[in-house]
């Protein structure tokens, strides 16, 4: 059974699309990385997940400058950096989610490590799979 045009249309508003800039930048960033689609949607998933992790622990000295930076920087830079793409809100909605789970108790330093490899992890498969859609040319 298929589901009505006008159903389909309400469906598919659901959700905001992503940023244009995001497909320009990923396209941009996919010519510095060889592979198939998957893996050069990998490779720019973990490359960003760890520049966003560092700009979100950073000093905000150096937070401003990897700002400015990022304005004619590599495609990296601006898909971690990009306050419209927002890729830092994957890994702040993360850590919170740890935090509720370990019922907001500090980690330990070795916790905290851990923590952060997961999040990277896990920021870069989600990334990855959205960055492959946009080099396939997946059209929502």
């Amino acid at each position: 059974m298929t589901m009505p045009r006008a159903i389909a249309r309400v469906y598919a508003m659901a959700r905001p699309g992503r940023p244009a800039g995001e497909r320009a930048a990923v396209i941009a960033a996919a010519s510095g990385f060889t592979g198939s689609i998957a893996q050069r949607a990998r490779r720019i998933g973990r490359a960003v997940a760890e520049q966003a992790m560092r700009d979100l622990d950073g000093d905000s000295a150096e937070r401003i400058l990897l700002l400015l930076a990022s304005l004619d920087a590599s495609p990296v830079a601006r898909l971690a950096t990009d306050p419209d793409i927002d890729t830092a809100a994957i890994i702040r909605s993360g850590r919170a989610a740890l935090m509720e789970a370990r019922g907001w108790r500090r980690p330990t330093e070795q916790e905290w490590d851990a923590d952060d490899r997961r999040l990277i992890d896990a920021t870069a498969r989600k990334l990855a799979k959205r960055y492959a859609r946009h080099l396939t040319g997946f059209q929502p």
